[in-house]
């Protein structure tokens, strides 16, 4: 018998494509009584990137700090859901990891039950594709994975 929980890993940004992602999840393991890592990503930016969006002078403590407080605040809003799995025994957690956020999913999605991300479909044509994260853990993850609309919640 394997004593080892099902997990549910959740890309999150602080967008409300991610927050739809991470609502769905959420109620996906509340009723599988799975426990949910909500993963954020982040990289130190090129230089050219850095200088563009005036972020020259952050260390890689800010970044993460940043990142870790954008993913929360995210929790913070789908407190409910979060009070639900937990009251069906899962745990809910939120892992902050370097690397651009496809690849990473991907690596922290190993042996996870699904990977769940929000789609950043933008207009009518956006609705026809996915975004550049979706495309790659979709063709890449060795879990199934979910790619959850913002409209099929209410973000």
């Amino acid at each position: 018998m394997n004593d080892e929980r099902d997990r549910i890993v959740v890309g999150i940004d602080g967008s409300a494509h991610a927050r739809a992602a991470a609502r769905w999840a959420l109620d996906e393991a509340r009723q599988r009584g799975a426990d949910v890592d909500l993963v954020t990503c982040w990289h130190m930016p090129y230089v050219s990137e850095a200088a563009a969006y005036g972020l020259v002078y952050l260390t890689s403590d800010e970044l993460i700090a940043g990142a870790r407080d954008e993913a929360e605040t995210s929790l913070a809003t789908l407190g409910a859901e979060r009070d639900a799995v937990r009251r069906a025994g899962g745990d809910v957690s939120v892992r902050v990891v370097e690397g651009d956020a496809g690849p990473a999913l991907v690596t922290e999605s190993k042996g996870a039950l699904m990977l769940v991300v929000g789609r950043h479909g933008r207009g009518a044509l956006g609705r026809l594709v996915l975004g550049s994260v979706g495309r790659y853990v979709v063709a890449h993850a060795s879990c199934p994975v979910v790619v959850v609309p913002t409209e099929a919640t209410t973000a």
